[in-house]
């Protein structure tokens, strides 16, 4: 069966000697709910030659060695090599095959994005449990509160797929996570008005992840912060559901950003952290009273406030943060989270 006779779900083809590595790849991209493709992979070029009539609409990703000593090259939509090193600007384009395979699935992602694709089945469709969006938000700051947004969610992801998505201006998460981010949650919005498989391509190309923790790299430029729009945003959010990819989304929230109170009366729960001292116990009232005021009541009602506790020693490093006192203090408030949805 052809890709257009497949209801134009595109094909991606695999061709690879190492048959354990093609394996493990194959498998790997299988699980993966954001690939846009159904996947078919050949041990041998001879195989996937014979196969020359279904290739023209589908895409390639052949071992480099192999697509060289080709005396006929297949004719496909787009084709992508898989070699001991990565050269971006070569033609075809080319992908680092020992990379970790999450890094593999994001460059096959950017390079073949080359527009929407369309789908209509799949495995990756399947319907998850309805997400909780949980936000993380307080009016006084230096409380803790995005340590305990990481450390919610490793903990979280320890047992559920989740993703974390911070909204402050000056984060600084650069610094507690290994590797250079060269996009950030502006460029996702970038693809707002895009079709649902390719805004789902985009998003898997986009994710990282410490530990099982997923997250979309936070703006670098606070200006680009403000610039969102309240609709923007929960146009946002709206989309994240319906990718049914997780079961929770962690959203750690400030007043940098547009259509807060719209944003915390998305959430089905609400953490805010405070300190006990004199200041501190005037923001968090001022902020109460704003609520109710605005008619956000609603929001208190499903607010979880929680004195920051006296912590002796926190780690340096995030992927951390689910080991020691703190992580404990966290872990009661999970707990408990997980009492009220077994009564739901």
């Amino acid at each position: 069966m052809s890709a257009g006779e497949a209801g134009n779900v595109k094909v991606l083809y695999l061709c690879d000697p190492e048959e354990d590595y093609l394996e493990a790849l194959t498998e790997y991209l299988r699980r993966r709910e954001e690939i846009p493709w159904t996947i078919k992979s050949f041990v041998s070029t001879e195989d996937l030659m014979d196969s020359e009539a279904e290739l023209e609409d589908g895409y390639l990703l052949m071992e480099e060695g192999a697509f060289r000593e080709l005396e006929t090259r297949p004719v496909c939509a787009r084709i992508a090599l898989l070699s001991d090193r990565s050269v971006p600007a070569a033609e075809p384009a080319q992908i680092d095959k020992y990379r970790s395979a999450e890094d593999v699935v994001r460059d096959l992602l950017e390079v073949f994005d080359q527009g929407p694709v369309l789908v209509s089945s799949g495995p990756f469709l399947k319907t998850r449990k309805r997400v909780r969006i949980i936000g993380i938000y307080s009016p006084v700051h230096r409380c803790l509160k995005t340590t305990f947004a990481l450390t919610m969610g490793q903990i979280l992801a320890e047992r559920a797929r989740t993703l974390y998505l911070n909204f402050e201006s000056y984060v600084g998460i650069q610094e507690l996570v290994v590797g250079i981010h060269d996009k950030d949650l502006a460029d996702m919005l970038y693809f707002l008005t895009a079709d649902a498989a390719y805004f789902r391509a985009r998003f898997g190309a986009m994710v990282r992840r410490i530990g099982a923790l997923e997250y979309i790299p936070p703006m670098r430029a606070s200006q680009n912060l403000l610039q969102i729009s309240r609709e923007e945003w929960l146009e946002f959010l709206g989309k994240l559901s319906e990718l049914e990819m997780y079961d929770y989304i962690l959203l750690d929230l400030s007043e940098s950003m547009q259509g807060l109170f719209d944003i915390l009366r998305r959430c089905s729960r609400v953490y805010t952290l405070f300190r006990e001292d004199r200041i501190s116990k005037a923001k968090l009232l001022q902020y109460e009273q704003l609520l109710e005021l605005y008619a956000y009541a609603d929001v208190l009602g499903k607010t979880e406030k929680l004195k920051t506790p006296v912590i002796s020693k926190l780690s340096l490093e995030a992927e951390q943060y689910t080991r020691g006192e703190f992580a404990g203090f966290v872990r009661r408030q999970v707990q408990d989270l997980e009492k009220e949805e077994e009564q739901e």
